[in-house]
């Protein structure tokens, strides 16, 4: 729930009103494109099943990009915004670049390197202790 933020906050000593905003605020980029976040899946329908890893990365990774914009549009304010563009840092989507490993060594032959990179979110990494 949203009380989580609010006393891990605290406990560190980060602002628990901008936790909390945050944690409303952090996923509005899934708008966008709602039906390709777990969250939003119903019967079982999940529409990465046919697509390639890579655009399955794209997807999630857009969810960033694209929540910073409808902060700005929205005027949610510097804080917010931060918050929405550092969440994910710059981690790793692991399970769609290992299954993209996995694709790319069962075609054999001369299938393009997958890059790491391609599977990473551009950050930057949490600035602020409310991220």
């Amino acid at each position: 729930g949203l009380n989580s933020p609010l006393a891990t906050a605290e406990s560190i000593h980060a602002n628990p009103l901008l936790a909390k905003v945050s944690a409303y605020y952090h996923d509005i980029g899934k708008i966008k494109k709602p039906l390709y976040f777990v969250e939003n899946q119903v019967r079982g329908e999940n529409r990465h099943e046919k697509l390639a890893p890579s655009m399955s990365s794209l997807i999630l990774i857009s969810h960033v990009k694209d929540g910073v914009e409808l902060a700005k549009q929205q005027r949610l304010g510097k804080e917010i915004i931060d918050t929405i563009e550092q969440h994910h840092g710059t981690g790793l989507i692991s399970y769609f670049y290992e299954k993209a490993k996995d694709q790319s060594g069962k075609k054999g032959g001369r299938s393009s390197p997958v890059k790491e990179q391609d599977f990473r979110y551009p950050g930057p990494r949490p600035q602020t202790k409310e991220v």
